[in-house]
């Protein structure tokens, strides 16, 4: 958990709670409902029980916090001006940026809703870094032409996507571009509203079989252009792909 987080009886938030958890490591017991692909939403919320000392007891997430920390060592050099944030989700930014610099990096947080991020050592303690844009891995494996979607065709791709190593990890790196002209394709009114924009990076072989599909999750202003880098752990071996395509996309 990472923020004060009420606990329930039952999965209904309009109870009162019995008791609030401070961010710490929990013990699942389930989920109210869903496949592992109702967690790819990244705009959604999930009820899970946990075990607490007073029994078994229900929390209500938002997906974009739920997944996991692990560790992670790896040396990352920094191609861009980069927001800090004091815990691995958007609303947590701290005001702070850094300027293109190597850091080290220490933990990771992976969402299955597609979201991902590092946390380094800084000046002001561990913070995380979403989604940053590095200018490089140790050593790049495959390269992709560009990814696009079939629904949207050049008007949303992933450009520049390659395969790199970090920290002895494998990532696929790349920068999603949506043209403004995608929002009247899409299936959401376009306004100044922010939105999550998200789907999966679907990885084929050569005999038109999907060897990998990785989340991923960019917030945007609807109605606007993006060109968002992202930086998603893949745990699949990709040796046999050689191209990919977006799919399940939002909006």
């Amino acid at each position: 958990l990472m923020d004060i987080t009420p606990i329930y009886p039952e999965p209904d938030d309009t109870i009162e709670a019995w008791a609030s958890l401070r961010p710490q490591d929990v013990k699942v017991v389930r989920a109210q409902s869903g496949d592992d692909d109702s967690f790819a939403n990244p705009d959604r919320y999930t009820w899970i029980q946990i075990r607490t000392w007073i029994g078994n007891m229900w929390i209500k997430l938002h997906h974009s916090k739920l997944g996991v920390i692990r560790p992670f060592d790896a040396d990352l050099s920094l191609a861009s001006e980069t927001p800090l944030y004091d815990h691995p989700y958007r609303g947590a930014a701290n005001g702070a940026k850094l300027s293109p610099q190597t850091v080290h990096a220490k933990a990771e947080f992976v969402s299955p809703s597609g979201f991902y991020a590092i946390q380094i050592e800084t000046w002001l303690g561990d913070r995380w870094l979403i989604q940053p844009e590095v200018s490089s891995g140790e050593e790049e494996t495959i390269s992709f032409p560009n990814a696009i979607s079939p629904d949207y065709g050049p008007l949303m791709s992933i450009e520049d996507l390659r395969i790199i190593k970090l920290g002895g990890r494998t990532f696929a790196q790349g920068r999603l571009v949506m043209q403004e002209g995608a929002w009247k394709v899409g299936r959401l009114t376009f306004g100044t509203e922010e939105c999550i924009v998200y789907g999966k990076l679907a990885f084929w072989n050569r005999s038109g079989d999907v060897v990998a599909q990785i989340p991923y999750a960019v917030y945007a202003r609807t109605g606007e252009s993006i060109a968002a880098p992202l930086l998603l752990p893949v745990d699949r071996d990709l040796s046999s792909a050689v191209f990919a395509t977006l799919q399940d996309t939002f909006p």
